[in-house]
């Protein structure tokens, strides 16, 4: 009697706990069918951060035609870490240059004042001749005033102003990339990069043996060294200290 009795306790119990499973499927089938109905835009109730995230890995242009989504995106994409302004020019920017110049100056504008003052990781512009020099130095300076990690800048234009001194004081930076091709290269006479570790520099012309002698002492820890096409104006010997730097194969 007793051996029954207990055998009819565990069937007992197993069509309770089957039961329960039963129901449990049905509330979690009702609510995905709840929630499917709705169509429940996933994405855009992820926090902000991590959508910053998921629009770094698209190119500039991409991340920012996020923003006609949604009011929820429309500005989502100012935050991001990487900006990439090397080729923001269309196709048929020849046309019209100055309305090109325009509507990219308009933008440039309105991105560095949307922008808020959290940390942007890359930034790489370029532009020619016909730009405006005194833009492009404060949209560099508002870029370094956000603590920019990795920056290129190809520069065409004539105009001397263009480089902020402050560029030369950016602590946080890592890599640094210089085009110039018109441009001399006026350093200041105060230049720390404790962080920097890449430098690239293109068609600089150098004027000055003891800046740029302070330049490269002033990087500490660089590793990666490469200048291309630059001129030495007045200057019969250069002495580059550089104690981490690497030797290319």
């Amino acid at each position: 009697m007793h051996i029954i009795c207990s055998t009819r306790n565990v069937r007992g119990e197993e069509k309770i706990t089957e039961s329960k499973q039963f129901t449990l499927k049905s509330k979690v089938t009702l609510y995905s069918e709840k929630y499917m109905d709705r169509r429940v835009d996933w994405i855009s109730i992820l926090p902000d951060p991590l959508l910053h995230h998921i629009l770094s890995f698209l190119d500039t242009k991409c991340a920012i035609r996020t923003s006609i989504l949604s009011k929820r995106w429309k500005y989502i994409w100012t935050s991001i870490p990487n900006f990439d302004f090397l080729n923001w020019r269309g196709a048929d920017y020849h046309l019209d240059v100055e309305s090109d110049n325009k509507k990219f100056v308009n933008f440039m504008d309105g991105m560095i004042r949307l922008r808020d003052m959290s940390h942007m990781r890359k930034f790489y512009l370029k532009c020619d001749e016909s730009s405006n020099g005194f833009r492009i130095n404060s949209w560099i300076s508002a870029v370094i005033s956000r603590k920019v990690e990795e920056l290129i800048l190809i520069l065409e234009a004539d105009e001397p102003d263009e480089i902020p001194p402050s560029l030369f004081t950016c602590g946080p930076l890592v890599s640094l990339e210089l085009q110039l091709p018109n441009l001399y290269l006026r350093l200041p006479n105060c230049i720390s990069f404790p962080r920097l570790k890449v430098l690239r520099l293109f068609g600089i012309n150098f004027r000055d043996d003891l800046l740029t002698e302070q330049l490269f002492s002033s990087c500490p820890i660089l590793e990666d060294l490469i200048m291309r096409d630059c001129t030495w104006l007045y200057m019969e010997n250069l002495c580059i200290s550089a104690p981490a730097l690497k030797l290319g194969d």
